[in-house]
């Protein structure tokens, strides 16, 4: 093992060709590994201070703003909480804010603990009880959520309540040892994981994303990931951290339909996207032309699909380049790959790549024992940039995180992944060992849903697991065995119930009640043979009402062909039908293409059921249209 990249010469080939087309690279040295992420970033803003660092839809700051507004939250941090440091939780959404925010911590010699503003209630308090901190900084949009969720903890809510008067950099020492944040993730046993970074390994991580993809000040990047999830770090600092310029999307709040004008209107560079998010756009992409000015496409935290290089090399120029890989919370970039739109063409299966520089990969049976190219086992990461653990368990950091004996400082990470090493030293992921799945790009312990519905009254046992024929078609279905049928719970009442532990994300699109779960020879669940639930309308707490207007008709048409249904009444609302975020964009860009109406998002997003959506659009279409005339020659009404 010797941590070197090992790859072929058509892979170099795609790698020479990613540098801006006028802009000038400067490489990210290893010695920088050894401060932290606030002095490499104090050393951009002392040499640009008048470049642009970051954008959001509404406001936007040069590196020295940005510089100086952090100081001011960092200095007023120090007064309240003293120079030890200690974990600050982050609530914000999506905008320079939420930067400012983040920076000022940091600078301030504490660790962030970011949170999704999009988690229910009792997710938030759930992991907010596992940490000891005094302090919940959150924006003027999150207060009431937060005051919500923060038991006894301080809830400062606007950046003028925190920030002090002094905008010099506060000088306090960081090291890269020192812990930069806690991002939590699902966990088998039901109680969320917190995954520790340090200063060192997210700078390492920056740099190689910096010199892999030759980042240039020049470079205008795309920021969609949430800064809760661990995939945004090289993205949101591998911007920061080489003087170019971040410009954040909140796709949940400005929707997908209006992304191709905002990367055409800032003349976006660098464009980076979980699979299932990418696909979205290629579905609402009119052309190409939104896209001329992009160089290079970005996409992980979940497996690739041929289709997914079709719409590279359908959306994008010819002279872009599209790069994806296999990452891990606790191990960051594990493997690279680069396309050009030729090696995308001619690929027969579709690799994660080859491991990253400073990373070895070895393929693992049952009892430990390293396996030869072409053997199937799981998937193990030696390197000495692996997090430091988990927050609060030391069994489980022990269990994932073994110290090599024979090189102090490198560290064994099992991944929990099935994998194989191929003849050309390319790894394939084959799936998970366990019951850890990917959804939106974020990674789930299907143990974490079941625990959950366990503890609901009445229901006896239960198996949660991902399905589908394709990656792009699959869902989260639950199966439940009930103590007493007649007095199970409806799909509306599940769903409200577990909107109260976990995320959306989490939440099964279906429930399939059943008298008994199968089982195998071994006296197992058999999980392979439970039954796929049919497109029939689940049973909700609202009776059915078919759609009988034009509008309903047509709306409620929209549904049934983006949720997979065969019927749904106008009072069903989407959440209880299974809808999840992504669907609901979806169906947002295809109302507003249908009767060509301009409605903001938050509005059809607030318009839970199909008759509540044909009012709204009625509103707006009244005044200034043909309404008979709308529907003419429309064969679904």
């Amino acid at each position: 093992m010797n941590g070197q990249r090992n790859i072929p010469e058509w892979q170099q080939a795609v790698i020479d060709k990613c540098y801006h087309p006028t802009g000038v690279w400067e490489e990210f040295l290893e010695s920088e590994y050894e401060t932290s992420i606030p002095a490499r970033f104090e050393k951009i803003v002392e040499r640009f201070p008048e470049r642009l660092a970051v954008v959001d839809e509404q406001r936007s700051l040069t590196y020295a703003e940005l510089n100086a507004a952090a100081n001011r939250v960092a200095h007023g941090l120090l007064a309240r909480l003293g120079p030890d440091p200690e974990p600050v939780v982050h609530l914000f959404e999506q905008n320079v804010d939420a930067v400012i925010a983040l920076l000022g911590i940091m600078k301030a010699g504490k660790f962030y603990v970011p949170l999704d503003t999009r988690s229910p209630a009792d997710y938030l308090r759930g992991t907010l009880s596992l940490l000891e901190s005094r302090l919940l900084l959150a924006d003027e949009t999150a207060r009431r959520q937060a005051e919500n969720v923060a038991d006894g903890l301080t809830v400062i809510s606007t950046l003028a309540e925190v920030s002090g008067d002094a905008d010099n950099n506060p000088g306090v020492t960081v090291g890269p040892d020192d812990y930069l944040y806690v991002i939590f993730t699902s966990g088998s046993t039901g109680v969320p994981k917190g995954v520790i970074e340090n200063h060192r390994n997210a700078l390492r991580y920056s740099a190689l994303y910096i010199n892999y993809c030759h980042v240039c000040l020049q470079d205008r990047n795309l920021l969609t990931l949430r800064l809760s999830f661990s995939g945004s770090v090289n993205s949101f600092y591998g911007s920061l951290l080489s003087g170019s310029t971040q410009y954040i999307y909140d796709i949940y709040r400005l929707g997908i339909a209006n992304l191709p004008a905002w990367i055409a209107q800032h003349s976006l560079t660098i464009i980076t996207f979980t699979p299932p998010v990418f696909r979205l756009l290629a579905e609402v992409a009119q052309d190409a032309s939104a896209f001329a000015s992009v160089r290079l496409l970005r996409s992980g935290a979940d497996r690739i699909l041929p289709t997914d290089l079709a719409a590279y090399r359908r959306l994008l120029p010819d002279t872009a380049l599209f790069r994806s890989g296999l990452g891990a919370s606790e191990a960051k970039g594990i493997t690279e790959v680069m396309h050009d739109k030729e090696s995308a063409g001619a690929i027969q299966e579709i690799s994660v790549g080859w491991p990253v520089h400073d990373v070895d990969i070895l393929i693992v049976d049952e009892e430990g024992n390293w396996l030869a190219p072409g053997k199937t086992g799981e998937i193990v990461v030696h390197s000495r940039f692996i997090s430091p653990g988990y927050w609060k368990t030391p069994e489980l950091t022990r269990q994932k995180f073994r110290p090599d004996p024979d090189a102090p400082g490198f560290v064994y990470y099992s991944t929990g992944d099935l994998g194989r090493i191929e003849a050309d030293g390319s790894l394939s992921f084959l799936g998970r060992i366990d019951f850890q799945v990917k959804i939106q790009g974020q990674r789930v312990e299907l143990g974490e849903i079941e625990n959950a519905l366990l503890s609901l009254d009445g229901v006896r046992e239960t198996v949660v697991a991902l399905r589908g024929d394709t990656v792009t078609e699959q869902r989260l279905l639950a199966w439940l065995v009930w103590n007493d049928p007649a007095r199970r719970l409806t799909s509306s009442q599940l769903r409200h119930h577990l909107a109260k532990q976990l995320p959306a994300h989490m939440i099964p699109s279906r429930f399939i009640s059943m008298t008994r779960f199968p089982l195998n020879a071994n006296g197992k669940i058999d999980r392979q043979n439970l039954p796929v639930p049919d497109p029939s309308r689940a049973v909700l707490d609202v009776a059915f009402i078919p759609p009988t207007t034009p509008f309903e008709q047509t709306i409620a048409a929209i549904w049934r062909d983006i949720l997979g249904l065969d019927a749904i009444g106008i009072h069903d609302p989407f959440l209880d039908l299974g809808g999840n975020s992504l669907q609901a964009m979806r169906i947002a860009a295809r109302v507003q293409e249908e009767f060509g109406v301009e409605i903001p998002l938050a509005e059809l997003f607030a318009a839970s059921t199909v008759a509540e959506m044909a009012l709204l659009i009625v509103t707006y279409l009244a005044a200034t249209v043909d309404l008979p005339a709308l529907f003419e020659g429309k064969e679904n009404v």
